[in-house]
């Protein structure tokens, strides 16, 4: 995902500054990312009301790491490949 988002902002948006587009796009898949999590949430909160289905803390927060990872590994391999 961040890699079709970079490379859309840069094709599109080049009148920006380089690193203010790398910054917008980690944002962008962290925000998404955050988005998703509100979403298991809400799912658990209102329709499954399990205990067994609720979302684990730890899992939410390595989600978010790895939202944050993905996007930082997508930004730089677009880079490296210029």
């Amino acid at each position: 995902m961040a890699l079709f988002i970079f490379s859309f902002s840069t094709d599109y948006l080049s009148v920006i500054p380089s690193i203010s587009i790398d910054i917008a796009v980690i944002f962008l898949v962290l925000g998404i990312g955050v988005m998703w999590e509100i979403g298991e949430w809400g799912l658990w909160k209102y329709f499954l009301k399990k205990k067994k289905y609720r979302p684990e803390k730890q899992d939410t927060i390595n989600d978010i790491c790895l939202d944050v990872i993905g996007a930082l590994a997508g930004v730089m391999f677009f880079l490296a490949s210029k």
